[in-house]
């Protein structure tokens, strides 16, 4: 990130306020640091790429608790292109929240 990232006003563009929050915690006090961290492995060598996301993890802060305070909207788009629409049915929306919740716990353990 450069001095003229950081002028630049962020919009994440969503309605969700939890997310909208977290997206601006990501880009503050982030002079100098890279937009995105990539790491890829040899065939077979998963463990390289972990630890070497360890060391990042380790280096970089990160607020960890901040995916489980996200209450994500369910949405589905209905044809292919087309805009996604809210999901009001109770058991779709009660199915990906817990998908949500098990995903943050698998990437906490990590």
């Amino acid at each position: 990130m450069t001095a003229d990232d950081l002028r630049t006003p962020y919009d994440p563009e969503t309605e969700d306020e939890p997310l909208s929050q977290a997206a601006r915690a990501a880009v503050e006090n982030s002079l100098g640091l890279p937009v995105a961290v990539q790491l890829v492995a040899p065939p077979w060598r998963e463990d390289v790429c972990l630890r070497a996301m360890m060391e990042v993890q380790r280096l970089v802060p990160f607020d960890h608790t901040q995916h489980a305070r996200l209450e994500p909207t369910p949405r589905r788009s209905p044809d292919l292109g087309s805009k996604p629409e809210l999901i009001h049915s109770k058991e779709v929306v009660d199915a990906v929240m817990q998908t949500v919740r098990s995903s943050t716990r698998r990437c906490m353990l990590l």
